[in-house]
């Protein structure tokens, strides 16, 4: 979270995605939040500036005001479905990468172990002699 009428907030910002990069996980889901936008006549760093650091470190991006009550709950809300979906997506991919061979595939293991042990009685060593 950076101050948009503080450039220095924003340039600390570098520091601790530095940070998280270091200490954190590759997987960890990161929102950039630029706040106090109720005082956009002291704006000192632009939304493209947000949005480009956001995209170098590949952040949700979200300008919000506490004091004016805006997209306070949507950044909280939008980390949590980001955070959601990738847990399902970790989930999804242990579960398939544990997951018992099908008939389909038993068969195919089976035709090979056939082929293969065919293969061999013919004294042919190769895996793919006929």
């Amino acid at each position: 979270m950076y101050d948009i009428t503080s450039w220095s907030s924003f340039t600390n910002v570098l520091s601790w995605m530095d940070s998280i990069s270091e200490h954190g996980s590759p997987l960890i889901k990161i929102a950039l939040v630029a706040h106090k936008i109720d005082l956009e006549d002291d704006r000192q760093v632009s939304v493209e500036e947000g949005q480009k650091l956001a995209e170098t470190y590949n952040c949700l991006f979200f300008e919000a005001s506490s004091r004016a009550g805006k997209n306070c709950a949507k950044v909280f809300n939008m980390l949590a479905q980001e955070i959601k979906k990738a847990k399902d997506e970790s989930n999804y991919i242990k579960a398939h990468n544990s997951m018992p061979a099908t008939e389909a595939s038993r068969r195919i293991l089976a035709e090979n172990d056939l082929n293969s042990s065919g293969s061999q009685s013919r004294g042919k060593t190769s895996c793919c002699a006929r």
